[in-house]
């Protein structure tokens, strides 16, 4: 893959709609940027409207990479709560685990 499009070709397509453009609308790949470029860039949207334009945007136009939203306000390295350092059962986990299995 040669490519892809990030939150920074999303606010190029915005503003060539914004001025009417639609022959350049049509082709962002002067807008592509490198796959390592794009994982570690994270998006910070402030409605659900914006998320859900955002997400529509980048899964049309990246058809083949799968995106996450893992909202939060921090990248957190991924891994089973059992293996994070302030991990805790819930009260949920307490009163539904039973050494002896379910009865």
């Amino acid at each position: 893959m040669s490519g892809v499009y990030r939150m920074k070709s999303f606010q190029e397509w915005e503003t060539r709609l914004k001025a009417g453009d639609r022959r350049k609308m049509k082709d962002l790949s002067d807008t592509k940027e490198s796959v390592e470029a794009a994982a570690s860039d994270m998006i910070d949207v402030g409605s659900y409207t914006r998320l859900v334009d955002v997400i529509s945007f980048l899964s049309v136009m990246n058809k083949k990479l799968i995106l996450l939203f893992r909202g939060q306000k921090r990248d957190w390295e991924l891994q089973p709560s059992l293996f994070r350092p302030s991990w805790a059962p819930s009260a949920d986990d307490l009163n539904s685990a039973s050494l002896e299995g379910s009865n």
